[in-house]
């Protein structure tokens, strides 16, 4: 899988979304992401 390099802003901005958002979806895409910036695996 491709590598995820995210800045410091984009981080807090999914994080402040994954915290406002009703939408399960979407706040497990964000989880994805946000893990897959810290190198976990797929």
């Amino acid at each position: 899988m491709k590598q995820i390099t995210l800045s410091p802003e984009q981080k807090v901005a999914l994080e402040t979304r994954h915290k406002s958002s009703s939408d399960r979806r979407e706040c497990d895409r964000i989880k994805a992401i946000l893990l897959r910036d810290e190198n976990w695996p797929t």
